[in-house]
C-alpha cells in the first residue's frame, strides 16, 4: 500500500503532558504533574501591551462552586521549539505550523475574561457576556468545567479604539498559551502522537474530506488565519495539522453558546477523529477553510461552489461539514451540502438545532433535501437554571445580559440565574464537537 493523498509532506509531532495539578508560583515548570505557573511573571508581560489596563490571574479546579465570567477566548499551554512559535501570527512572527514538534499541557485551560467597553460596534457585533459554570446543569455543556483552568482577567484603557482592544485580547490569549508553555521546554513529555497524512493508506479506501466553516464577519466576530483575518477570504485548503498545531484563531466574542474558540480548533475532536480512521476505514485528504455568513446571497453562493470545487479537486468521496454561528451563516452550510451533494460527495453535517423553549418549533430554520444525514449537538434555545454559586471570577462582579432588543439586563453573579435560552453558556452548543449536548431523534 502507498500513500495517497493531495496533501503535502508535513508531519506534527505532538507532546502532551499529563497535567495533575496547577500552582502559581515565581516560575514556570512542570514536576511530577504539576504545573507551577509564574503569575507575577505571567502578568508582567501581558501587561507590556498598552492597551491592558489591569490583569490578574485565578485559578478555577473542576467541581467548585465557581462561576467564570465574561470569557472571550481559551487556548491550552503550548510549547514549539524552531522557528514557529505557538499561535503564529497572533503576537509572534508569521511562520509555517503543522510540521516539527509541539508540545501540550492536558487538562488545563488558558482563559482570557475581558472587560470590554462598547462604543463603535452595535446590533448584532456586540461583545455579549458569557457564564461558564464548574458545577450545576451549566457544568455538562462544554468542556471548560472538565479542566484546571487559568483564567486571566484583564481591562483594557478606554483612550483606545474597539479594533485595538480586539487585537489586544487576541494577543494577550495567545500570550498567555506561550509565556506558560514555556515551562514544558527541555522536559520530556509523557506520551507522543504523529499525525501524518502521508503514512500508507489503501488506495481504495473513500476519500474524505472536513470542510470548516468559521466566522468572520467583523469586529468581535472574526476568525484569523495566522493572524489574517478570514473575512473576505475565497475557501481554502489547510492541513489538518495546520488546525491542530494553532493556525486558526478564534476572535468571535458574540456568540457565546454557538462559537468556536481557539482551544476548539487547537482541539478539534473532528479533525483527531478522522485522522485516527485514516487509513482504516477512510483516506483523509485535507479540511476545506471557508468563511460563512456573506450578507448577500451572491457570496453565499460563490462559497458554496468553491467549497464544492476544491472538494472535487482533492478527489473527496465523502465530507464532514461542521459551522459556527447562527442564522445567516447556516444558508451557506446549507448551500455546502447542497453542492457538495449534487456532485457526488456523501455529505454528514454537524449541527445545533434551534426548536424553541418547549422543543415544539422547527428545528432548523433553512433546510435543503439533500442534506440529509444531520449530527444534532443540541439547541441553544433551551431554557436553563444556573444555581448560586461561592465564587465569581472573571472581569467583574455581576452578569449582564446586553441585548438590542431588551437593552442591558444585570444579574447578581452569585445568585441563581435563570435563562429562558442557553444562549449565553459558554460554547454549549457549538459545532466542532466539544460539547455535552446532542438530540435523539425517534
Amino acid at each position: 500500500m502507498t500513500a495517497n493523498n493531495n496533501m503535502s509532506d508535513m508531519v506534527l509531532t505532538m507532546g502532551t503532558f499529563q497535567i495533575k495539578n496547577v500552582v502559581l508560583s515565581d516560575k514556570n515548570d512542570i514536576v511530577d504533574g504539576t504545573l507551577y505557573v509564574d503569575e507575577h511573571g505571567l502578568i508582567d508581560f501581558i501587561m507590556k501591551d498598552p492597551v491592558i489596563a489591569s490583569c490578574k490571574v485565578d485559578l478555577v479546579f473542576p467541581g467548585e462552586k465557581t462561576r467564570i465570567l465574561r470569557v472571550v477566548d481559551s487556548v491550552e499551554p503550548r510549547y514549539k521549539p524552531g522557528p514557529a512559535q505557538p499561535f503564529s501570527g497572533q503576537g509572534a512572527p508569521v511562520e509555517q505550523l503543522g510540521y516539527g514538534e509541539t508540545y501540550r499541557c492536558a487538562n488545563v485551560g488558558v482563559l482570557l475574561s475581558a472587560q470590554i467597553p462598547l462604543r463603535r460596534a452595535g446590533g448584532l457585533h456586540i461583545n455579549r457576556e458569557t457564564i461558564i459554570d464548574m458545577v450545576g446543569p451549566g457544568a455538562y455543556v462544554n468542556v471548560y468545567p472538565k479542566l484546571m483552568n487559568i483564567v486571566v482577567s484583564v481591562t483594557v484603557h478606554d483612550e483606545f479604539d474597539e479594533s485595538q482592544f480586539e487585537q489586544a485580547c487576541r494577543f494577550a490569549t495567545a500570550n498567555a498559551g506561550r509565556y506558560i508553555g514555556l515551562a514544558m521546554k527541555d522536559k520530556t513529555p509523557d506520551t507522543v502522537e504523529v499525525f501524518n497524512m502521508n503514512a500508507p493508506c489503501d488506495p481504495s479506501l473513500p476519500k474524505v474530506v472536513c470542510v470548516y466553516q468559521v466566522h468572520a464577519v467583523g469586529l468581535y466576530y472574526t476568525s484569523y488565519n495566522y493572524g489574517l483575518s478570514y473575512a473576505g477570504l475565497l475557501p481554502t485548503v489547510m492541513h489538518p495539522n495546520e488546525i491542530l498545531d494553532g493556525a486558526i484563531f478564534s476572535c468571535n466574542y458574540g456568540c457565546p453558546s454557538t462559537r468556536a474558540s481557539t482551544y476548539q480548533h487547537i482541539n478539534s475532536p473532528i479533525v483527531r477523529e478522522l485522522y485516527a480512521r485514516h487509513g482504516k476505514t477512510i483516506n483523509f485528504v485535507g479540511v476545506i477553510l471557508f468563511r460563512g455568513r456573506f450578507e448577500e446571497m451572491e457570496g453565499k453562493r460563490r462559497v458554496a461552489n468553491q467549497v464544492a470545487k476544491i472538494a472535487q479537486i482533492l478527489g473527496a468521496q465523502g465530507s464532514v461539514n461542521c459551522w459556527e454561528g447562527e442564522g445567516n451563516a447556516f444558508i451557506e452550510t446549507m448551500l455546502t451540502v447542497k453542492q457538495l451533494e449534487n456532485r457526488g460527495i456523501k455529505t454528514v453535517l454537524i449541527s445545533s438545532e434551534l426548536g424553541g423553549n418547549e422543543g415544539k418549533d422547527n428545528p432548523l430554520f433553512y433546510s435543503e433535501p439533500e442534506a440529509d444525514a444531520i449530527v444534532s449537538c443540541g439547541s441553544w434555545q433551551r431554557p436553563i437554571t444556573l444555581p448560586p454559586v461561592d465564587r465569581v471570577v472573571g472581569a467583574g462582579d455581576h452578569f449582564a445580559r446586553l441585548q438590542p432588543e431588551n437593552g442591558l439586563i444585570e444579574y447578581d453573579a452569585y445568585k441563581e440565574i435563570k435563562l429562558w435560552q442557553i444562549y449565553e453558556v459558554c460554547e454549549s452548543s457549538n459545532k466542532y464537537g466539544l460539547t455535552g449536548w446532542s438530540c435523539d431523534e425517534f
